[in-house]
């Protein structure tokens, strides 16, 4: 509740980034704590960049299914992953606008 707090206290005074690195190293609980908070917070702007290994994925498959307005990027794969990932984020009717 802490957290959710947090987010919602902060997005109301200006739109919020909030980047997690290692994000395989995550605890369960803390994994849980996060998905939750991606399903289902509508308060205001935030933008969330998370980076993890294949591990996350091994380890839990399904993490991040059913999070609305995500998108995952397979860094190994994408050469054009940064230019991919501003115009997902900034382009007119995308996530911050």
């Amino acid at each position: 509740a802490v957290v959710r707090r947090f987010f919602e206290v902060d997005t109301r005074l200006r739109p919020l980034v909030f980047i997690i690195e290692d994000l395989e190293r995550a605890s369960d609980d803390a994994l849980q704590l996060l998905h939750s908070l991606m399903v289902s917070f509508r308060e205001g702007p935030l933008l969330l960049i998370a980076s993890a290994t294949p591990a996350l994925l091994s380890r839990l498959p399904d993490w991040a299914k059913g999070v609305p307005s995500h998108t995952v990027l397979d860094l190994a794969r994408e050469a054009g992953w940064f230019s991919d990932l501003v115009d997902e984020v900034f382009a007119p009717g995308g996530l911050w606008t």
